[in-house]
This record gives C-alpha cells, sequence and structure tokens, in this order.
C-alpha cells in the first residue's frame, strides 16, 4: 500500500488553539496557503495554494494511506473542508501521534523528534514565520515568505517521515482503539447552544458581582476572586484551597468578613462553568462540539483524556430540569449562581 506523509500550512482569522481543529478547518476564513508530502521513499514534493497534483489526487481517491501528525484532529478535517472532491477518510489514516502516545513517547512531533535522536529538528524560524501567517489578522504573506514557510514545511514532512519509521505500530487492538475514537471525535458532542448562551450572560453577572462584592469587604486589597496571593495576604492563609476554605467556614472564631470572601472565593473558583463558553466557542456549523477526546491522552496507562469541553470532567451534580434552574437564576431564587450553573452542564451535552 502506497504511504503518503503529509504536512499542511493554513491561514485563517480562527485562533485554532481556541477553537481547536474541527470548528477552525469549517471556517470561511480558513485556507491552505501550501503543503507539502512524500510519496513512500520518494522526494519531498511541494506545493503552493489550494490545488492537488493528479498523481497525488489518483493514489488519495485510491485509498493510499496518509501519514500526518494529529492527521484525525487538523490535517483531514481542513483538507476534507477544502478539497470536498479529494477527501481522506479516516480508515486511510496512519497518524504518527497516535503511535507516539501507545509507545511513551512525547506527543509534540518536536519533542519525539528529539527524544528519538533524530538529526533532523524541527525549525525554529519557520515555525515563528508559520505562527505569522496563520493569522489572517496580519497582512497577506509575500512570495519569499510562502517559500520560507514551504521549506518549513518540507522539513515537517522529512521529521515526520523519519519518526513513522522508528515508531512501533500499533497493536491491532489499539488501531480499532484509535479509529474509534477519532470517529466519536468526528461525529462530535450535540450541546444545547442556547442553553449555553443563557448559563454565559448570568455567569458573566455574577462574575461582576462578585467582583464589586470582595472590593468592597476587602478595601480595594482584593479586585478579583482569581487573585490567589492577595487572597491568601488578606486571609492569612497559607492556600485558599477548597479543603482550607470549607474547613475555615465552620470555624467559629473566623470573623464574618473573613468567611464572606472565602464564599465569594469558593463561588467563584467553579472552573467547571468555564465549559459553557468553550461549547460555544468551538461548536461547528451543525451545534455539535468536535475533537473532545484524546486517544492515549494519559499516556502511562493510554487512558483516554479531554480537551475542549474536558467531557470526563463533568459535575456530578446534575439539574433535572435545566430551564427551570435557568428561570430560578433569573427570578434571583438560588443559594448559588454558579453552582446552579454546575448543574446544566450535563444536560448541556
Amino acid at each position: 500500500m502506497t504511504v503518503i506523509s503529509m504536512d499542511l500550512e493554513t491561514r485563517s482569522l480562527c485562533d485554532l488553539k481556541k477553537t481547536g481543529g474541527f470548528r477552525y478547518a469549517e471556517d470561511p476564513s480558513t485556507k491552505i496557503l501550501c503543503y507539502a508530502y512524500k510519496i513512500d521513499a520518494g522526494p519531498i514534493l511541494a506545493v503552493m495554494g489550494e490545488h492537488i497534483p493528479d498523481l497525488l489526487r489518483e493514489l488519495i481517491v485510491g485509498g493510499a494511506t496518509i501519514q500526518a501528525w494529529n492527521g484525525a484532529g487538523f490535517d483531514l478535517p481542513v483538507w476534507n473542508a477544502r478539497f470536498p472532491d479529494c477527501t481522506i477518510s479516516l480508515s486511510q489514516l496512519d497518524d504518527p501521534m497516535d503511535r507516539a502516545r501507545a509507545a511513551g513517547l512525547p506527543a509534540s512531533l518536536d519533542n519525539a523528534a528529539k527524544f528519538m535522536g533524530l538529526d533532523i529538528r524541527k525549525d525554529r524560524e519557520g515555525h515563528r514565520l508559520m505562527l505569522e501567517l496563520c493569522n489572517a489578522e496580519n497582512p497577506e504573506p509575500t512570495k519569499a515568505q510562502l517559500r520560507r514557510l514551504l521549506a518549513y514545511c518540507e522539513v515537517d514532512v522529512e521529521v515526520e517521515s523519519n519518526l513513522s519509521k522508528l515508531i512501533p505500530p500499533l497493536p491491532e487492538f489499539e488501531k480499532r482503539a484509535a479509529l474509534q475514537s477519532h470517529e466519536i471525535n468526528k461525529r462530535g458532542i450535540a450541546v444545547d447552544l442556547p442553553l449555553a448562551k443563557r448559563a454565559i450572560k448570568f455567569a458573566e453577572a455574577e462574575a461582576e458581582e462578585l467582583t464589586d462584592r470582595i472590593n468592597y469587604l476587602t478595601a480595594g486589597e482584593v479586585t478579583r476572586h482569581t487573585q490567589v496571593a492577595r487572597l491568601k495576604k488578606w486571609l492569612g492563609l497559607e492556600n485558599v484551597q477548597k479543603a482550607t476554605l470549607e474547613a475555615l467556614l465552620d470555624d467559629e472564631t473566623v470573623s464574618p468578613e473573613h468567611k464572606a470572601v472565602m464564599e465569594i472565593r469558593l463561588s467563584g473558583a467553579k472552573a467547571s462553568t468555564a465549559k459553557f463558553s468553550a461549547a460555544v466557542r468551538t461548536a461547528c456549523a451543525d451545534g455539535r462540539v468536535r475533537g473532545a477526546f484524546v486517544y492515549g491522552g494519559a499516556q502511562t496507562t493510554m487512558r483516554y483524556s479531554g480537551r475542549i469541553l474536558q467531557p470526563h470532567n463533568m459535575p456530578r451534580v446534575t439539574a433535572s430540569d435545566p430551564h427551570q434552574v435557568l428561570t430560578d437564576i433569573e427570578a434571583g431564587e438560588v443559594d448559588s449562581v454558579y453552582k446552579a450553573l454546575s448543574s446544566l452542564l450535563r444536560p448541556m451535552i
């Protein structure tokens, strides 16, 4: 079977780190600046712009194996969005990053190359240029910049190709598990976006109220509940961890003002409510969040991990009637807005 090593360089108004690869891929502003590929042991070939050489198209349509680092989370979604007449299926993908995770190697291409002692290293100067050109808010790249970017892309393909030869293949069971995880990510998780958007508004209003209250209680020494160093100093504590503060709330020697500040810290520290914003930010046009599962994310055990929504880490308390909870929050009939909002996270999906 023919093997094609591939790497894409793109440009978009989307922030890839904030939106994830799938939302990024479908954005109208996203385009491929250039890409490089290598067929079997042949030379590295480069393409400027968005077109497909005839032989490459023929091989892809014919079912050639595609090797791309993080291909399932980036290269395939972008390629398939830009070239709908020449799509690559997940069954064609051999993602070296999956094999690296299974072998206990770093999931970063650069770090994996270093670990394996390859002579070819990631092009750091090219990397800086890539970060500049990928942002469509920056000026359009010059021809000289594109040639330099293409050279960077070619180095990536060489690194990926060499690493692929050194990293052992996945056992059959792990191949099936990796493919299944990529299929899950491609299908995505349906989210209730209207619910999430209402929750965000309530969370923002509550954050503003907590900021005003903690600023008043501490006479301006602490202006936000997230200021850990200032909180420790004002409260006279070594830490402001949940267990510490909850224990002190039952201590009769602690002043009402200090307890009030501790309660604000505990209420505002519910990072889980940020998942509502993540859902809205990363949801695709069909209302699904894609790419939330990471195959072999915990490499020691090969346990799955999560990103974006962190679906493995949802609060246990779940509202039986989510929309009633939103009504109660709006009416001011809940003790803690953040606690009430956190009960809506599971119903959101």
